[in-house]
């Protein structure tokens, strides 16, 4: 998996489009597929594009964006609630949401967000491939790629570069061949 498709869902065109450079900027392997300020086209866009993962606002006019996932149900794709509003935290996460990003959005908890996104998105499509080929067939995790949260922002790495990977506190050091830890 090279990207990560999405869409943002937000009321108000200028959080969505500060939101669509933060990804562009910090999170390259997402592709972006559309954004949207009325959550009611953003019903119809998610069937028309079907997303990886949605940013969606919790206070939209019309349609909040718990209301807004009770219309999808079953939901197929990772969300990520960014909202002015911490108090929304619980329910979301009560409505399968895999971040909760409050504004003004912390770029390191963007990137860890979305790492988490691409992790579990990559976990469902092994899953359907070990679906499709059998039980007992495995996939190909030669071929797949992880996600890996930087400093510099995310990146894609092929499973088979990981020599390995050492824990310290808080975080993960990678080592490649021929490459400095990540």
């Amino acid at each position: 998996m090279t990207n990560l498709t999405c869409i943002i869902i937000d009321d108000e065109k200028r959080n969505a489009t500060f939101l669509k450079n933060l990804l562009n900027q910090h999170c390259p392997d997402v592709n972006i597929l559309a954004t949207e300020t009325n959550p009611k086209n953003g019903l119809l866009l998610i069937k028309e594009l079907t997303p990886q993962l949605v940013f969606l606002d919790v206070e939209m006019p019309g349609l909040n964006g718990f209301d807004f996932l009770k219309k999808i149900e079953p939901v197929d794709f990772e969300v990520i609630f960014v909202t002015a509003y911490s108090h929304y935290a619980i329910e979301a996460f009560e409505h399968h949401a895999i971040g909760y990003l409050t504004k003004p959005i912390n770029t390191e908890k963007l990137i860890a967000a979305v790492a988490t996104a691409a992790s579990r998105v990559m976990l469902k499509l092994i899953s359907k491939q070990t679906v499709t080929k059998g039980e007992s067939a495995q996939p190909d995790l030669q071929s797949q790629k992880v996600p890996l949260s930087t400093s510099n922002g995310m990146i894609f790495v092929k499973m088979e570069e990981i020599c390995f990977c050492e824990s310290s506190g808080n975080y993960t050091f990678f080592q490649f061949p021929g490459r400095r830890s990540e």
